[in-house]
C-alpha cells in the first residue's frame, strides 16, 4: 500500500502576519462613504429635478388648459350675450307694438261702440286661415287683440328666460375665470356650452312670435282704420238720412205753404189786386227753407210781375186813350176816362179795380191787350199776364186762346209762357 505523503506548506517570510496599509490606501478608504453619498445625492437630485420638471410641465399644461377654458368661456359668454341682447331688442320692439296697438284699439272701441257688419277677418300671416267667421268688425278687432297679446306674451317669456340665461352665463364665466381647478372649470364650461343652444332657441321663438305679432298688429291697425272709416260713413249716411228726412219734411211744408200762397194769389189776381199780392209774396219769402219751395215762390213772384206789367200797360193806354162806352152798369154804358193802379175813372166816379167784374175786365183787356185791334207786339208782350188773369178766374179757354195767338208771334214768348203758365195748354 502506498505510503501517504504529508505535504507541508511553507509560509513565506512575513506571510503569517497582517500587512500594514499605506497612507494612500487609508485615504481612499476614508473617502469611500463620501463617494457613495455623493452618488446617492446625484441619483436623488436627478430624480428630484425630473420630478420638478414634470410638475412644472403638468402645471404649465393645467395653466394652458385653464387659459383655453377661460377663452372658451369668454367666447361662449359673448355669443350668449349677443343672442340674449337680440331677444331683448325684440322685447323692446314688441313693447312699442303693444303701446301703439292698445292705444289705437281702445280709441276705436271707444269711438265706435256700435257693432258693424263685416266680412271674415284674415290675418296676413295666414291668408288661408280657418279662423271662425265673426259677426262684427269690433269682434274681429277684439279677437286680433287677443291674438296679439298671446304673441307678445311669448316674446315677454323669452325675454325673461334670456335674462336668466345671461345671468347664469356670467356666473359660470366668473367661476371659470377665478377657479384654478381645470377639472371644475371644464365641468362649468360644459354647463356654459348648454346655455348657448337655449339662448338660440329663445331667440328663434321670440323672432317667430315677433314676426306674427308684427303681422297681427298690421291687421289690427288696418281693421281699426276700416272700422273708423265705416263708422264715419255710417254717421255720414245717418246724417244724410236725417238731412233727407228733414228736406222731405221741409219740402212738404214749403209745398203746402206755396199752395196756400197760390190760392191767395189767385184770389188777388182775380180781383186785379196784383200789388197787394206782390207785397204778400215778398213778406213770406223768408219762410221757404228748400230749393223747391223757393222755386215755387219764385214762380209766383214772376207771375205776379207779369200781371203787374200787363195792368200797367192797361193803365198807360187808358190814360192815353179813354175806352169809349167801356163801362156798363144797370144797362147804361159810359166811357172809361182813365185809370190808375188803384182805380178806374168813370165820369165823376173812381171805381177800385177790385170792383171791376170779370165781364167788364174781359172787355177792357180785349180792347187794350189781346183783342183783334191790338198791335201784335203788344199782344205778345202782355199775353202771359192776360192769360194768368183769365185762368185765375176759371176761364182757361180764353187763357189758352190768348197764349196761342201771342206765342205764335214770338218764339221767346212761347218759352216764357211754358215756364210761367205751365198749367195752361196752348
Amino acid at each position: 500500500m502506498a505510503e501517504k505523503k504529508q505535504i507541508v506548506l511553507h509560509r513565506a517570510p512575513g506571510a503569517g502576519a497582517p500587512r500594514k496599509r499605506g497612507p494612500k490606501l487609508q485615504q481612499r478608504s476614508s473617502l469611500m462613504p463620501l463617494w457613495i453619498i455623493l452618488a446617492i445625492l446625484l441619483i436623488g437630485g436627478t430624480s428630484i429635478v425630473a420630478t420638478i420638471k414634470g410638475n412644472k410641465r403638468k402645471s404649465a399644461a393645467k395653466a394652458l388648459a385653464l387659459t383655453k377654458q377661460r377663452t372658451q368661456a369668454a367666447d361662449l359668454c359673448e355669443r350668449i350675450s349677443t343672442t340674449t341682447k337680440a331677444v331683448q331688442e325684440l322685447g323692446n320692439d314688441v313693447e312699442l307694438l303693444r303701446a301703439r296697438t292698445t292705444e289705437r284699439v281702445d280709441a276705436v272701441l271707444k269711438e265706435c261702440p256700435a257693432p258693424e257688419k263685416g266680412t271674415e277677418a284674415k290675418s296676413a300671416r295666414d291668408p288661408y286661415s280657418k279662423r271662425p267667421q265673426l259677426k262684427t268688425d269690433t269682434e274681429k278687432l277684439t279677437s286680433l287683440k287677443d291674438e296679439l297679446a298671446e304673441c307678445l306674451q311669448t316674446v315677454d317669456g323669452a325675454v325673461l328666460a334670456s335674462q336668466d340665461v345671461m345671468e347664469l352665463a356670467h356666473r359660470d364665466q366668473r367661476e371659470v375665470v377665478h377657479t384654478r381647478d381645470h377639472m371644475r372649470a371644464g365641468k362649468t364650461l360644459s354647463e356654459l356650452e348648454t346655455m348657448l343652444p337655449r339662448a338660440e332657441e329663445l331667440l328663434k321663438k321670440a323672432t317667430e312670435a315677433h314676426r306674427v305679432a308684427s303681422l297681427v298688429a298690421t291687421d289690427i291697425l288696418t281693421l281699426a282704420d276700416a272700422i273708423v272709416e265705416n263708422e264715419r260713413l255710417r254717421k255720414e249716411d245717418e246724417e244724410k238720412a236725417r238731412a233727407a228726412e228733414k228736406l222731405a219734411r221741409q219740402t212738404q211744408e214749403d209745398k203746402a205753404r206755396a199752395d196756400r200762397q197760390k190760392v191767395e194769389f189767385l184770389k188777388m189776381t182775380a180781383r186785379f189786386d196784383m200789388e197787394a199780392a206782390l207785397d204778400r209774396l215778398k213778406a213770406e219769402a223768408d219762410q221757404y227753407l228748400t230749393e223747391s219751395g223757393r222755386q215755387r215762390h219764385g214762380l209766383l213772384l214772376e207771375q205776379c210781375s207779369e200781371l203787374i206789367a200787363m195792368k200797367s200797360e192797361v193803365v198807360r193806354q187808358l190814360a192815353a186813350k179813354p175806352f169809349s162806352w167801356g163801362w156798363t152798369q144797370d144797362g147804361a154804358r159810359r166811357d172809361i176816362d182813365s185809370a190808375t193802379a188803384e182805380y178806374l175813372k168813370v165820369g165823376p166816379r173812381s171805381i177800385p179795380w177790385q170792383d171791376v167784374t170779370q165781364k167788364q175786365m174781359t172787355s177792357i183787356l180785349s180792347e187794350y191787350i189781346c183783342g183783334p185791334g191790338v198791335r201784335p207786339s203788344t199782344h205778345s208782350d202782355f199775353c202771359i199776364g192776360a192769360a194768368l188773369y183769365f185762368s185765375a178766374n176759371g176761364r182757361d179757354d180764353i187763357a189758352s186762346a190768348v197764349l196761342e195767338k201771342g206765342t205764335s208771334m214770338r218764339a221767346s214768348t212761347s218759352k216764357r209762357a211754358k215756364r210761367l203758365a205751365p198749367t195752361i195748354t196752348f
